[in-house]
């Protein structure tokens, strides 16, 4: 058969188009598939240069997602049937002509979608449903903020948001925001004051923050759990850059993969503010779209 193998961890550069041995027969658990289509994500090309968080020895065929018919399957299958068309998620072997996958790892495609598109299903709107639905709890008339809306998981973030009931914007749409000064924009990254025991005459130079201008920095207010204190100084803060509107967009970020953003977005729901965004990709994603960042401070906290 037909297999896009990689031979080495190079990339796209390791990648040959080869014929490879027939798979066989599955085995207990398992279908064999014959791939009408495969899906190609930015984790293949992980996969191939070896960067990804699941590792394969070469030379292994790539491929997360694929779109077929079932040709065979082994004992211990209930679910499925010969003939089926399937939507599948293998661990590998997807950009090939057939390929063995774990039943569980299989499901019925829909009824008119065809094999190219359900190929290009699973691994992008999964993600979005798994980060949005069972993740992020999203709900109605909360707001989403998806930073990259032109990529897989960016546009089906937004259909699902939108399906959810929860105003959807994108990093275009709130850079227009700050622009118009209609956003607050509050930075939850922490930061380490200088210690009150230091030795007099002892050179203190703290770790330097250039944020999205005109945000307020509410440092460390983004851990599961705060100290009284701390959450009185992040309900403040939330009060001051809002002047008390609860209606008004408030987008808080740190950097990015800071799941501490995403507590203090949460937090900000729980006091009572109904359009909050999150922004998961914070100043990393603002600086790498060009906008401009300045340098910070945060106001004193209680501690300070």
């Amino acid at each position: 058969m037909r297999a896009i193998v990689c031979n080495v961890l190079a990339g796209l550069d390791g990648l040959a188009l080869e014929e490879r041995r027939d798979p066989g027969a599955p085995g207990p658990g398992e279908v064999r598939l014959r791939i009408a289509a495969a899906g190609l994500n930015y984790a293949d090309l992980l996969v191939t240069q070896g960067k990804y968080q699941v590792k394969h020895e070469p030379p292994f065929v790539p491929g997360f997602e694929a779109a077929g018919t079932i040709e065979a399957i082994g004992p211990q299958v209930t679910k499925l049937k010969v003939g089926d068309r399937v939507i599948a998620i293998p661990e590998a072997g997807g950009f090939a002509d057939a390929a063995i996958v774990s039943a569980d790892r299989v499901y019925p495609a829909p009824a008119g979608l065809d094999a190219a598109h359900a190929a290009g299903f699973p691994i992008a709107y999964g993600t979005s449903y798994v980060a949005l639905v069972e993740q992020a709890k999203l709900q109605a008339g909360e707001t989403l903020l998806v930073h990259g809306a032109a990529g897989g998981v960016g546009l089906t973030a937004v259909e699902i948001g939108k399906a959810l009931g929860a105003r959807v914007i994108a990093t275009a749409q709130a850079e227009a925001l700050w622009r118009a000064g209609t956003a607050a924009f509050v930075d939850v990254m922490p930061h380490v004051p200088r210690p009150a025991d230091l030795p007099a005459g002892t050179i203190w130079r703290g770790k330097p923050r250039r944020n999205i201008p005109g945000s307020v920095w509410l440092a460390d207010t983004g851990y599961g759990e705060l100290a009284a204190s701390t959450a009185e100084y992040f309900a403040a803060g939330l009060e001051r850059i809002t002047g008390g509107d609860r209606a008004k967009v408030v987008v808080i970020y740190c950097q990015r993969d800071c799941w501490m953003s995403w507590n203090a977005a949460k937090r900000a729901i729980s006091l009572g503010y109904a359009a909050v965004a999150w922004y998961p990709d914070g100043t990393d994603g603002w600086e790498e779209a060009g906008l401009p960042l300045s340098e910070a401070t945060p106001p004193p906290r209680p501690h300070e």
